[in-house]
């Protein structure tokens, strides 16, 4: 079972996040990337957003416990008092991954000599990869890997090796086993002495308890899940002054990627796609442009968006009453609620947020 000591550090802000796949304006130069994406095997775990309730998490991380049983590693739970069982298996199915039997990693040299065709041009005897020296649509898709996929829970300007081979296997068109990569980072996070331990991948376990446990309560205390917003766009044509300055369009195995959730490659300029959600009333952050709120909701994002830099979800209107903003560097209760989950504290600059 995991040992979350801090309760104000249970969830880390800029892990898990909704990825931004939305052509307009402001993605100039990115719109094949983001076609490719919406391809992709990975796009429904790219997009689900359903609304995350802190007393599931809490449960599961109080409750989980790994164990191995004919030889088929699993991690068992229970979630407002009903038994649940995770599997690989579990987390391919419904986060719509079809990548049962892919590579669940890649030789260095495999994945270093797709990094330098991309045109990148750092150290090649690191086994970690630097985001910034490659051209900005394939900085985009690092990035979107890091926050959304990945483990991780800072340190965004680095791809690690597990993440490089599954950079490898997208782009070359050759699979990657990504449930097993999220089912291993649960694992890891439930080891006694694991460093960092928090309430890993809460899009993604809560997508799982939507389907498999029925009838679960509701309760009040949810998490804004945060999600990029067009402005990542400006952030990833930041260049650094090693970056060759070469920039390298799609690969042809890029292009052969065929969509699993149906075409999304003709997905209109400056409009949102149709979000993946297990919930069909609620949207995916990363689809929002300009939600319409009543006003009190309108007074409500103007204390969150300055302090979090997200888009505040309209599916967690009701639900906001009952968080904490932030407003002038002191914690206030909301107008509707005095006593409430505090979302976690962990402000970040903009730089920090787009790891450039």
């Amino acid at each position: 079972m995991a040992n979350i000591d801090n309760p104000d550090d249970k969830f880390s802000t800029y892990h898990n996040l909704t990825a931004y796949l939305t052509k307009g304006k402001k993605s100039d130069g990115f719109d094949d990337m983001i076609d490719f994406l919406c391809r992709s095997k990975i796009y429904f775990a790219l997009t689900t957003n359903p609304t995350i309730y802190i007393p599931h998490m809490e449960d599961f991380w109080r409750t989980a416990i790994y164990s191995t049983e004919q030889g088929i590693p699993q991690i068992k739970a229970k979630v407002d008092g009903k038994n649940i069982t995770i599997l690989e298996a579990t987390l391919r199915k419904h986060l719509k991954l079809q990548d049962e039997g892919a590579a669940i990693s890649y030789s260095k040299d495999e994945y270093m000599r797709t990094f330098v065709s991309i045109g990148y041009t750092g150290n090649q005897t690191e086994y970690t990869i630097e985001k910034a020296l490659m051209g900005p649509p394939w900085k985009y898709l690092c990035h979107t890997l890091l926050q959304c996929i990945s483990q991780k829970r800072s340190g965004w300007h680095q791809v690690s090796s597990a993440l490089a081979s599954a950079f490898h296997g997208m782009v070359t068109n050759q699979g990657f086993n990504f449930a097993h990569l999220i089912f291993e980072g649960l694992r890891y996070n439930l080891q006694e002495g694991a460093k960092q331990q928090f309430f890993m991948y809460p899009r993604f376990l809560q997508e799982v308890f939507n389907q498999e446990l029925k009838e679960l309560s509701k309760p009040a205390r949810v998490y804004i899940m945060l999600g990029h917003k067009n402005n990542i766009f400006q952030s990833m044509r930041t260049v650094s002054k090693k970056f060759s300055g070469v920039n390298v369009p799609l690969l042809s195995t890029m292009l052969n990627v065929q969509s699993t959730q149906g075409d999304s490659s003709a997905i209109p300029a400056d409009t949102d796609p149709t979000p993946s959600t297990s919930h069909p009333e609620q949207q995916s952050a990363s689809t929002i442009r300009t939600p319409v709120h009543t006003t009190e909701d309108a007074q409500a994002q103007t204390l969150l968006t300055p302090v979090l830099d997200v888009i505040v979800q309209p599916e967690h209107r009701a639900p906001v009453a009952t968080t904490y903003t932030r407003k002038r560097g002191k914690r206030t209760p909301s107008s509707l609620a005095s006593k409430a989950q505090t979302q976690p504290n962990n402000p970040h600059s903009e730089s920090q947020h787009s790891g450039t």
